[in-house]
């Protein structure tokens, strides 16, 4: 697991509360190799989330409690990386058009 993934997962789901959750998912997708706790916060600044709620929230325990529910499922199902796809519990492994439509076809 990446060392700033759980603080992502947890800006992730601060940012959808704040209906900004493509915003930020794409901002921290974008700089995945500089992703750090300070970094993470100044994504969220930068993509206009109110950053008094994003400091309340960002360590609250249902945040906290999702993140961890979502990494016994990942561990779980051996999920690797994000993004991940998965077609009635198969991973997909060849994820372009033709290969998902293909796995869909035959499940």
């Amino acid at each position: 697991m990446h060392k700033a993934a759980r603080q992502a997962a947890k800006a992730v789901l601060v940012a959808e509360r704040q209906d900004k959750y493509s915003e930020m998912s794409k901002i921290l997708f974008k700089n995945m190799k500089k992703l750090n706790n300070r970094s993470i916060r100044e994504y969220a600044q930068e993509i206009g989330l109110d950053m008094k709620r994003y400091d309340k929230e960002i360590n609250s325990p249902d945040i906290r409690k999702i993140v961890e529910q979502d990494t016994a499922l990942a561990r779980r199902i051996k999920v690797r990386s994000v993004p991940s796809i998965y077609i009635n519990g198969k991973k997909a492994k060849n994820r372009t058009l033709v290969g998902l439509e293909k796995m869909i076809m035959e499940e």
